[in-house]
């Protein structure tokens, strides 16, 4: 289970991008803290980018991270809320006690190498 702080996850996915076509950054990287810390989370459109360190969260067990998209009524609820809990095996997520529907998008593709810029 991944755990983010809400309120940061909904502020870094205004970076997020909408096209389709780019489906790879179209939702909020998290992966673990270089030095065990945390998370970061990292979300670009290809022009901006928002990263955030959460000191606190839970980072996924997949090498490299993974890719969430939480959809406009999952990232209305995550502002609002206090946490984000996702279950990469089964792509649910809920923020606090309320599960999200529909269902959280897991991205399958690679995000850019965000740390070279």
């Amino acid at each position: 289970m991944i755990q983010v702080n809400a309120n940061m996850f909904a502020r870094v996915a205004m970076a997020q991008s909408s096209d389709p076509g780019r489906y790879y950054i179209g939702g909020v990287h998290v992966s673990a803290h270089p030095r065990g810390e945390g998370v970061i989370i990292a979300a670009t459109d290809g022009h901006m980018m928002l990263v955030a360190h959460d000191a606190v969260g839970t980072p996924p067990t997949a090498d490299g991270g993974l890719i969430i998209n939480l959809g406009k009524d999952g990232l209305k609820a995550a502002a609002k809320g206090e946490a984000v809990l996702i279950d990469p095996a089964t792509g649910q997520a809920r923020v606090d006690a309320a599960w999200i529907s529909p269902a959280t998008t897991i991205v399958d593709g690679a995000f850019p190498d965000w740390r070279r810029i």
